[in-house]
């Protein structure tokens, strides 16, 4: 690869470009340009594992690597060297095992998306207090257990995408203190309990828990003043009442799904 004489650098994207090297290969090519802080090489045809080589990139805070057939121990490999990441995404790699719990607990961490991974599995540690994670995409892993307590402690979080996963146990009731969330789906997974009230969760536009075992009242608090929120789906629960009036009353709501309750 040209761009090892390239040693200047701090940016490179090279996604979609067809690499058909190995990722000993690329890995010691790009291990020269020690100041890199943006590494991104989505659907490049990457393959096998990443070279021990690449931990000298010391600086190295954004990597994408979506969309490539990397070896489940690539993943081990980036917990133990890159320490200082903010964006880690590695969706659809054909990542298989368990996931570190280690990555999550990162601080420096605002993005991560493992998503579309059937064979990889693990579950969510507790967070630190003062975490920085804002995007959380886990869709279609083989996660499970609980979602925990400390989940509050993502002050940050904007996006949390958990679904077709094996998550279960109750929805924990701090969830109600993500005042910042946009978009959450929890969908197709195995919780239970009463949902949590996203009052506070002022900016969320889509909500969708469809296909668990959620039970109890939909209490008309719990949706005061979600003003932005355009698409809820809780069908396919055991929810009982009657629908909050106000829900029917939010102005930009489009979608509202409640079947089979």
């Amino acid at each position: 690869m040209l761009v090892q004489n390239l040693t200047n650098i701090t940016e490179l994207y090279l996604d979609s470009v067809a690499i058909t090297s190995s990722g000993e290969e690329w890995g010691r090519a790009l291990s020269s340009l020690k100041g890199l802080h943006v590494l991104s090489m989505t659907s490049c045809n990457l393959s096998g594992h990443i070279d021990p080589s690449l931990a000298k990139l010391h600086s190295l805070s954004v990597l994408k690597l979506s969309n490539n057939k990397l070896s489940k121990h690539s993943v081990i490999f980036l917990c133990k060297y890159f320490s200082n990441l903010t964006v880690l995404q590695l969706s659809s790699c054909g990542l298989n095992g368990y996931f570190p719990t280690d990555i999550f607990q990162l601080q420096t961490l605002k993005l991560l998306d493992i998503s579309d991974h059937q064979y990889l599995h693990g579950s969510l540690p507790n967070f630190p207090p003062f975490a920085s994670l804002q995007y959380l995409n886990l869709r279609n892993t083989n996660f499970l257990g609980p979602i925990p307590n400390t989940i509050s402690n993502l002050k940050q979080l904007t996006t949390i995408d958990l679904s077709y996963c094996q998550f279960n146990g109750k929805l924990p009731s701090s969830m109600s203190e993500l005042g910042q969330l946009v978009y959450l789906d929890m969908s197709s997974n195995n919780l239970t309990g009463q949902l949590p009230s996203f009052n506070v969760s002022k900016n969320i536009t889509y909500l969708s828990l469809f296909l668990n075992h959620l039970s109890g009242d939909l209490p008309s608090s719990h949706y005061d003043g979600l003003t932005n929120l355009v698409s809820i789906d809780l069908g396919f629960n055991s929810f009982t009442g009657t629908v909050p009036s106000s829900l029917l009353k939010l102005p930009y709501l489009r979608e509202l799904k409640l079947p089979y309750n």
